[in-house]
Parts: structure tokens; C-alpha cells; sequence
């Protein structure tokens, strides 16, 4: 792991961001004639086009003590094998978050390979994170590159083209993600493999996305650029929050006392009778 440690910060009125960075650097990275080396500071772009949305974000290489109004955190897990570190009492309060409605992006070019239960990979702890992003992992090939990607006909967010590694040297570590259960891609390479996942978790309560490819290094191809993207991102957090309805109730008064009584249904877009 690293040892180099950000002084923690407090963090901005709510709701605000938490771009977790595991990459473990912040120095810019313009994805121009970049070899992907570790410390590239993927973390920095992602930032920055959040701030530009006007998002309050919080910058963090530890997991803070308190989440409390944090509207949805993005895990920059870096490339290759060197830049994820996060220790399983933080992947378990992260599934935690995830568990109670929080809104997660993950990414991490090599991932899966240490988590993926099907790889027979990782620990009990880091496995139950994988499982709750619905997706299994295929390593990428030796002599794989990742030139292209695009978000187009994804049932989540609109269509965002970019170039990635067709400037440096090959990115090999890329995986595969497969959805599984009620999730779907959210991103396809050039050749049609999915590199991002999504799943809404049962009652649409927490967004989760799984992404091999660095966003941070990703050029825009099309008009969209990196902060539309973003945005995407942040409408489909904060628009998968379930409601309450009344399915019936009855309501009773004895003098200056009411009581109401029923029954609730969880509602999450139906129509109501």
C-alpha cells in the first residue's frame, strides 16, 4: 500500500462528494503520451469536472470517519495491480454505505482479479463488496489495448464517446465485466466489451457502477466532454431515491389525540390506483 497520507479534511456542507482516491497521487494527468505508470493522479480530472458541475467534493486517501450527508463517492482505484489499497474494515463500511442507500463508482483496471468470487479471488470481506456491483470479471489479455469507449445504448445514462490509451503504451490490465442479475453495462469498448457496469440495488436505493476503465485518462470524442458525463452520473444518483406511499390508513381522534394507523408500501416508480 501506500504511506503517503493527505491531511484530513472537513467536510463540505451537505450533500457533498467524496472522490476516495486509491490511485495515491495528485499530480495532473492529461492522458497525453502516458504509459498509465502507478501515481498518475487519475483521481485529479474527475475533481475537477465535478467541481466545475458546482459539486462540493472532498478529496480524501483515507476513508473519512464520517459519511453523514455524503451524496455518492467515487473510488478511483487506479492501474494495474499497485494502486487499490482499501483495507476490509473500510470495504465493510462501504458496503454498509452501499446497504443503506449511499451511491457508489468504482473503478479499478485489474479489480476484479482480486475480488471476483468467481476467480475464486479475495477474502470473504473484499468478495461481498464485488457481489454487491452485480458483474463478474475476466482479466484482460497481455497484448490487449483499449483505444475506445462510448456509453451509447446503456439503459442508464445518455450516449458519451471517448478515446483512452491511443496515445501511450498499451494498457494490458483492462478486464472484461459480464453483468449479472438486474445490472447492465454502462460502458462498451471499439469491440463491443463491456468495460462499466451499473446496478440500482433492490427498491432503487443505491446506485452502483463498476468501471475498468480509468476516467481520468479518458478523452472526450464527442461534445459531451468529461463534465456531461459526470452529470449522467450524478442525475442517476440522485434521481434513484424510492418514495413511501400509503397503500391505506385510518385515522382516529379521542379528543386532542390522533392516531393513525395502516399500512406503508414501498412505492418505487409505479402508478398508483
Amino acid at each position: 500500500g501506500f504511506e503517503a497520507r493527505r491531511r484530513s479534511g472537513t467536510s463540505p456542507a451537505p450533500p457533498w462528494l467524496l472522490v476516495y482516491d486509491r490511485d495515491g497521487c495528485r499530480a495532473p494527468f492529461n492522458g497525453v503520451q502516458d504509459d498509465y505508470q502507478v501515481r498518475d493522479g487519475e483521481e485529479q480530472p474527475i475533481v475537477d469536472a465535478l467541481r466545475n458541475l458546482g459539486a462540493a467534493v472532498r478529496v480524501e486517501d483515507v476513508l473519512p470517519a464520517n459519511l453523514s450527508g455524503c451524496r455518492g463517492i467515487f473510488l478511483v482505484g487506479g492501474y494495474d495491480g499497485n494502486g487499490v489499497n482499501v483495507k476490509d474494515s473500510d470495504l465493510t463500511r462501504l458496503n454498509a454505505y452501499m446497504d443503506n442507500g449511499g451511491d457508489i463508482y468504482v473503478e479499478g483496471s485489474r479489480l476484479g482479479e482480486y475480488m471476483d468470487p468467481l476467480l475464486g479471488a479475495g477474502n470473504a470481506t473484499q468478495q461481498s463488496f464485488w457481489t454487491r456491483f452485480s458483474c463478474n470479471f475476466t482479466p484482460g489479455l497481455s497484448f490487449g489495448n483499449l483505444l475506445q469507449w462510448s456509453s451509447a445504448g446503456n439503459p442508464f445514462i445518455a450516449t458519451h464517446a471517448f478515446s483512452y490509451d491511443n496515445a501511450g503504451s498499451p494498457n494490458t490490465y483492462n478486464g472484461v465485466l459480464a453483468p449479472s442479475g438486474n445490472g447492465a453495462y454502462l460502458a462498451r469498448d471499439g469491440a463491443s466489451k463491456i468495460r462499466a457496469t451499473a446496478v440500482r440495488a433492490a427498491g432503487g436505493s443505491s446506485t452502483r457502477i463498476m468501471s475498468t476503465i480509468l476516467l481520468g485518462g479518458s478523452t472526450s470524442l464527442t461534445p459531451s466532454a468529461l463534465e456531461a458525463f459526470l452529470s449522467d452520473i450524478l442525475t442517476l444518483f440522485d434521481t434513484n431515491v424510492a418514495t413511501l406511499a400509503v397503500l391505506r390508513a385510518n385515522v382516529s381522534a379521542d379528543m386532542r389525540r390522533v392516531s393513525i394507523t395502516g399500512l406503508l408500501e414501498h412505492y418505487d416508480a409505479q402508478t398508483l390506483p
